[in-house]
C-alpha cells in the first residue's frame, strides 16, 4: 500500500488542490481504513497546538512523548507509520553528519595522536576545528528552539563541551607549537577523545542493530547503578577494615609499586580477590615486627584478619550472584518494550532535526494526514516475546486455560447428555401413558362390540 503526507490548498476560485508525497510500505491486511491526523489528535497528546495548520516540524514535536508512562503511545500503528515516514528523511541527513563527523573530525583528531610533522599536526587540527565549528552551528540552532529543555539531553551537553575542550586544546597547540604536552593536555586530549566515542555511539543509533544496542545497554547500566554502587562501597569498606587491621600487601610481582597510597593498594587487592585471585591474609611487616614478642596477640589479629577475609569473599560472591540476576532480569524486563522504545528514539531525532531543516528549508503547511493502514492489524501479545519468566507464565496461563476450557466442554457435553437422556425419558413415559390410554380405548370399543342377551350390540339402536 501506499501513503504520504498530503497538503490541502486552496486557489483563488475555492478548488482544492492536494500534493502527495507516497511511500510504499508492507501490509498484512487487504481490508483498510482512512485514518486522519490532524487537530483530531491534538486532544490525545498533553501538549496544547493552537495552530490550525502544522508543518514537519510540528508533527514531529507532536510525535515525540518522553514520558515513560506513555511509551505504549509508540505501539500504535498509526504513530509508527508517521515517524517511519519522517525518519526517511532525517535517517539520510543524519547519515551524511555521521559521515561528515567520521571524516572531519574522528580521523584527523586520531591520526594527530600518531603522527610528528608540524605541517601534518596542523593540518589535522584545522580540519578538525572546521569540522567542530560546523556542527555547532546545528546545536546553536537546536538550542535557540528548545532553550534550556537543551541541556536535558546528555548528548547535547556532551557535543557543546567537546567544542569548547578541543578550542582550548587547539589554542594551546598553535601556541606552543606542538612542542609542549603536558598533564594538562594530555587529559584533555583524553577527554575529547572519549567524547569522540560517545558522539559516535549517538549517531550509530540511527541504524537498528547498533540502536538496539546501544539503548538496551545504557538501559541495564541505569538500572544496575544502585546496586553496583552499593558493591563499590562495600570494596571501600572492607578495604579500609584491612586496613585498619594492618593486613599485609601481596605484590609479588611489584605490579602496585607505582601506587604510593597504602588505601589504594589495599582497595587494588581487595577488588583483585574478590575476582578470585589467591591472597592469602597476612600482617604488615611493621605490625608482624612489633608483635613478634607476642605471639597470643599476633595470632589473634590474623584470625581476625582471616574472618574477615572469609566475610569479604563469601559477601562479594552473594553480591556477585545478584548482579548477575538483576542483570538478567532487566534485560528480560526491556526486550519486550524495545521496539517502542526504538520508535521513540527515532522520534526524538525527528524533532531536533527538522528544527534545523526548518532552517535550511521552507517547509510546506498541511492541514492533514491521511493514509491507509491495516484496519485488523493487531498486536497480539500471546505472540510477542516477553522474557523466559513471562514466557513461561504464559505458557502455564495458556495450558491452564486449555485444561479449563476442555472441563467446560466435558461438562457441557455429560449436561447435553443430561438432557438428551432426560427428554428420551421423558418421550418413552409420553408414549407409554399414551399407550395405555389407547388399550383402555380399544378395549372399550371392544367390549361395545359384543352381542347382549338378545341379541343385540350395546350401544345399538
Amino acid at each position: 500500500m501506499t501513503w504520504g503526507v498530503a497538503s490541502f490548498d486552496d486557489d483563488k476560485d475555492g478548488a482544492k488542490f492536494d500534493y502527495e508525497r507516497n511511500v510504499e510500505v508492507e501490509h498484512s491486511c487487504i481490508d483498510f481504513t482512512t485514518v486522519i491526523v490532524g487537530e483530531k489528535i491534538r486532544g490525545v497528546l498533553e501538549q496544547d497546538f493552537k495552530k490550525v495548520t502544522f508543518n514537519d516540524e510540528e508533527l514531529a514535536a507532536l510525535m515525540y512523548i518522553e514520558a515513560e508512562e506513555n511509551l505504549d503511545f509508540y505501539d500504535l500503528e498509526v504513530v509508527r507509520k508517521i515517524v517511519d515516514f519522517q525518519f526517511s528523511a532525517v535517517g539520510k541527513l543524519l547519515g551524511r553528519m555521521f559521515k561528515v563527523y567520521l571524516g572531519g573530525f574522528v580521523i584527523p583528531f586520531l591520526l594527530s595522536m600518531s603522527v610528528e610533522s608540524l605541517p601534518l599536526l596542523f593540518v589535522c587540527y584545522t580540519v578538525c576545528l572546521l569540522t567542530q565549528i560546523f556542527f555547532i552551528v546545528f546545536e546553536g540552532i537546536q538550542l535557540k528552539a528548545q532553550r534550556l529543555e537543551y541541556f536535558k539531553d546528555v548528548y547535547n551537553v556532551i557535543q557543546v563541551s567537546q567544542f569548547v575542550a578541543f578550542v582550548v586544546l587547539y589554542g594551546y597547540k598553535m601556541l606552543s607549537h606542538f612542542e609542549r604536552n603536558g598533564v594538562f593536555m594530555v587529559l584533555l586530549q583524553t577527554f575529547v577523545l572519549l567524547q569522540s566515542v560517545s558522539n559516535t555511539f549517538y549517531y550509530l543509533r540511527i541504524y537498528k542493530e547498533y540502536g538496539f544496542l546501544l539503548e538496551m545497554s545504557t538501559r541495564i547500566i541505569h538500572k544496575l547503578i544502585p546496586l553496583a554502587a552499593y558493591i563499590a562501597a562495600s570494596l571501600i569498606g572492607f578495604s579500609k577494615v584491612y586496613q585498619v587491621l594492618n593486613m599485609g600487601i601481596s605484590d609479588p610481582n611489584d605490579e602496585m609499586k607505582d601506587i604510593q597510597s597504602p588505601m589504594f593498594q589495599m582497595l587494588f587487592q581487595t577488588y583483585r580477590s574478590t575476582q578470585g585471585d589467591k591472597v592469602v591474609p597476612s600482617l604488615a611487616g611493621a605490625m608482624a615486627d612489633r608483635l613478634q614478642a607476642s605471639p597470643a596477640a599476633q595470632a589473634i589479629l590474623l584470625a581476625v584478619i582471616s574472618f574477615v577475609w572469609l566475610a569479604q569473599n563469601s559477601w562479594f560472591t552473594f553480591y556477585g550472584v545478584q548482579f548477575l540476576a538483576q542483570l538478567f532480569q532487566a534485560y528480560e524486563e526491556l526486550y519486550p518494550k524495545m521496539e517502542m522504545l526504538s520508535y521513540r528514539s527515532k522520534a526524538r531525532f525527528n524533532m531536533e532535526n527538522y528544527q534545523v531543516l526548518d532552517v535550511f528549508f521552507k517547509q510546506k503547511e498541511f492541514k492533514a494526514i491521511a493514509f491507509a493502514v491495516d484496519k485488523d492489524l493487531r498486536k497480539q501479545r500471546e505472540r510477542k516475546y516477553e522474557g523466559m519468566v513471562k514466557t513461561q507464565q504464559k505458557f502455564f496461563n495458556q495450558q491452564e486455560n486449555l485444561r479449563s476450557d476442555e472441563r467446560k466442554e466435558n461438562t457441557a457435553r455429560h449436561q447435553a447428555l443430561d438432557d438428551a437422556q432426560e427428554r428420551t425419558l421423558d418421550t418413552i413415559d409420553d408414549c407409554l401413558r399414551d399407550g395405555l390410554v389407547l388399550r383402555q380405548q380399544i378395549a372399550a370399543i371392544t367390549a361395545s362390540l359384543k352381542p347382549d342377551a338378545s341379541g343385540d350390540f350395546a350401544g345399538r339402536r
